[in-house]
């Protein structure tokens, strides 16, 4: 009987790992079911491929490493499998794979998570502090510090990379080199920095590859 009980129990904590497991993910804003996905609306943004993941619930856009298994993956024609893989998800097409490394739909995100999440994350008021890796028309990427990046469940603020439009706000923002950052708890943008020029969106976070 010892032995029963013994192999039940082991077997509840496994299932009350893995359905914690499925819990955060849930928090962090995993926003489609596994399964089939389209891959839409794919750019080159630096190093990172930007692509928009649309599943069976949900639709959002992902950053992913500009490598060749991801170019192979992402910019195929037809549909990907998906999969709750670290901490955002990974896409596959046979035998390869692709995990993705940020998300650029960040009041989407935001809207998706537990708002207890981002309050057990919360960065205090230092400004962020970055500096300008890449630019092109339509963005700018920042690496830096960005401590209000907790506040959206972002689980490391010290060395991120910031996805910002590429407009006069956003690159007078670019070129200081520090600003006051701000969370918006609701509506359109969730993270801003505070440039000489006016309020500049961020609207993606990344892994620095």
């Amino acid at each position: 009987m010892r032995a029963r009980a013994w192999g039940f129990a082991r077997f509840a904590a496994a299932a009350l790992v893995v359905a914690c497991s499925q819990d955060l993910l849930a928090e962090l804003g995993v926003p489609v079911a596994e399964g089939y996905a389209r891959i839409e609306e794919v750019v080159p943004r630096g190093g990172y491929i930007e692509a928009r993941l649309v599943g069976s619930n949900a639709g959002m856009r992902f950053l992913f490493p500009g490598s060749p298994p991801c170019r192979t993956v992402l910019q195929a024609a037809g549909g990907v499998d998906w999969r709750r893989v670290g901490p955002i998800g990974e896409v596959s097409r046979g035998a390869t794979s692709c995990e993705a490394v940020g998300i650029a739909s960040l009041a989407e995100w935001r809207d998706r998570r537990s708002p207890t999440l981002g309050a057990a994350l919360a960065g205090g008021d230092d400004p962020a502090r970055f500096s300008l890796v890449f630019a092109d028309p339509a963005v700018l990427l920042l690496r830096g510090s960005f401590p209000q990046a907790g506040q959206i469940g972002w689980r490391s603020s010290g060395d991120v990379v910031a996805v910002i439009p590429h407009t006069q706000e956003c690159r007078s923002a670019a070129d200081a080199g520090r600003s006051p950052m701000s969370h918006h708890a609701a509506g359109p943008i969730a993270l801003s920095l505070s440039g000489p020029a006016g309020p500049c969106p961020i609207v993606g976070l990344a892994r620095p590859l």
